[in-house]
């Protein structure tokens, strides 16, 4: 008990000196338990409590309440909550997470900083505004000014807060907007964070984001070899996996562009076999995949149920519910269903502010 005592008067003298945090810096760190962030069995996340003392791109640091001093890696943090944000984080934290990003922003304006004085909390409601932003720059019909917009107010994040937890996923959402601008080229190098990380799932979202770049500027055969280096990497754990199944859907569509549609259908079908309920964002890809694929082949009715198939089951699911919506704009046109395309017109244009010719 004396050595308890003894390590907790040396941590907190420690915090005094260097000036790093006091009682009110105390965070519940939000971990993934191991892959239960994609298994519906299994408890998402446990709660690890303490002061943070330290923070990098891929470490955040800190002494929990037993005064033990604790580095935990960024790839295994779901989110960071602090003793004395302002409440209404919490609330943009879950309007993000359920895809509502402009009740988001509305609410993160609202929000007074004047008398916030602690660093990382200013930090996280930086990053939740340039996400914002960035993320408002992803709908479709964007200029490419705006698009220039989203990735500045990302980049400005990064340069004046470099050492903060989200600096990585800052990188590949900068990445993702430079591609959105036709800019694959310059795109690169803010993947390259991603894959130059220790953990296997970043690396693979890496290597697929430059073979999707690869894909569509038709150089297929670059494309294939990093789709297959995903699939060959050894890590089999539930994260790895689920973007092998991405890499699946990539060589699915390469496939289909090398005059091999059936092939294509086939992959996809099985990555829609094999995949689980709970994996919104994969099975959204999937069946826009199984309808680009399926339009390939001539099978509009099939792509027409693809596209739905993400309307009716995965509408949160922002990103590829908008292109499924944007398809059935014009599959309904051409079957002369007015009302049904009038329908899906209104639901891109209120939900998502999108309009389409």
């Amino acid at each position: 008990m004396l050595k308890s005592y003894r390590r907790r008067m040396f941590f907190a003298a420690m915090m005094l000196v260097n000036g790093i945090v006091t009682a009110a810096d105390t965070v519940s760190v939000y971990r993934k338990e191991g892959d239960s962030l994609y298994d519906a069995n299994a408890v998402t996340t446990r709660s690890q409590q303490g002061t943070i003392t330290g923070m990098s791109p891929t470490v955040v640091t800190l002494v929990d309440r037993a005064s033990q001093e604790r580095g935990i890696s960024v790839n295994e943090i779901d989110s960071i909550r602090f003793d004395e944000e302002p409440a209404a984080l919490s609330s943009v934290r879950l309007a993000i997470q359920t895809g509502n990003f402009d009740t988001a922003a509305q609410t993160l304006e609202k929000i007074d900083t004047t008398g916030i004085t602690r660093k990382y909390i200013l930090e996280e409601i930086a990053f939740f505004k340039a996400y914002l932003s960035a993320q408002s720059a992803m709908n479709p019909g964007k200029t490419e000014k705006e698009i220039t917009a989203g990735a500045k107010s990302m980049f400005d994040f990064i340069k004046s807060n470099p050492e903060n937890w989200h600096v990585i996923a800052a990188n590949e959402i900068i990445g993702d907007l430079m591609v959105l601008r036709g800019t694959g080229d310059v795109a690169l190098r803010y993947y390259k964070p991603l894959m130059d990380s220790s953990w296997p799932e970043y690396q693979m979202r890496g290597r697929i984001a430059v073979a999707d770049i690869n894909l569509a500027a038709d150089r297929i055969n670059e494309a294939k070899a990093a789709y297959e280096a995903v699939l060959n990497a050894e890590d089999k754990s539930y994260r790895a996996n689920l973007q092998k199944s991405y890499a699946r859907l990539g060589l699915a569509r390469c496939a289909a562009k090398e005059g091999n549609p059936e092939q294509g259908l086939t992959m996809t079908e099985e990555v829609i076999k094999t995949s689980g309920t709970e994996d919104v964002s994969l099975n959204a890809a999937a069946y826009n995949t199984l309808g680009d694929i399926s339009l390939l082949a001539g099978k509009k009715n099939d792509a027409l149920l693809a596209y739905l198939h993400v309307d009716l089951l995965y509408p949160k699911a922002q990103p590829e519910h908008i292109k499924a919506l944007q398809k059935l704009v014009t599959l309904w046109k051409e079957k002369g269903k007015t009302d049904r395309e009038s329908e899906v017109r209104q639901t891109l244009k209120t939900r998502y502010g999108v309009a389409v010719e």
